[in-house]
């Protein structure tokens, strides 16, 4: 009879130890919030790449404007021509507006490219920072949320929210520090 109330005890005892284990594992599950576009849009990574992208566009639309500016000027000076000049510039002025379309064409499927391109790198190199702070602040699961419908998070108490800490996170590991 000692024998079986013992097991019973020690069975008892052994439940409630993998109950504690249970629930102590439950209650280390840290989970945590970002605003995922926020987070995208205030990495310094992805300004500096929009502000080299805005350069390139400065410098484009500089080329082009002056491309448009002796198109302009062709026309004016074929106001004062005769014919033998006419038709000479009329092929340069045909050559010149092809260029200018290719040109606009071209650039804006390579800027197009280049932007999916950018991008897919800044998610690559946050991916690579956030699981970083998952692993430094024993963070097991960071949900994105969107102001979009049919973003994962609908909803969510601010505590759960670290966008701020964050981004301040991963801007420091992009700057090295």
């Amino acid at each position: 009879m000692k024998i079986r109330l013992l097991a019973v005890f020690i069975a008892v005892i052994q439940i409630q130890l993998i109950a504690a284990v249970v629930f102590y594992n439950y209650q280390k599950t840290e989970i945590v919030v970002v605003e995922s576009e926020r987070l995208f849009n205030d990495f310094k990574f992805k300004q500096e790449i929009e502000r080299k992208l805005k350069g390139a566009e400065k410098a484009f639309k500089i080329n082009m404007d002056s491309l448009k500016a002796i198109s302009v000027k062709m026309r004016e000076d074929a106001e004062n021509m005769n014919k033998e000049e006419l038709e000479l510039i009329s092929k340069e002025y045909k050559s010149l507006m092809n260029l200018i379309k290719e040109r606009d064409e071209n650039y804006s499927s390579s800027m197009q490219q280049a932007i999916q391109e950018y991008d897919s790198q800044i998610w690559e190199q946050l991916s690579s920072y956030l699981k970083s702070y998952a692993k430094e602040n024993k963070v097991e699961v960071i949900l994105g949320k969107d102001k979009q419908a049919g973003s994962g998070v609908l909803t969510n108490s601010v505590a759960y929210d670290r966008t701020d800490e964050i981004l301040e996170y991963v801007n420091s590991k992009y700057k090295g520090k």
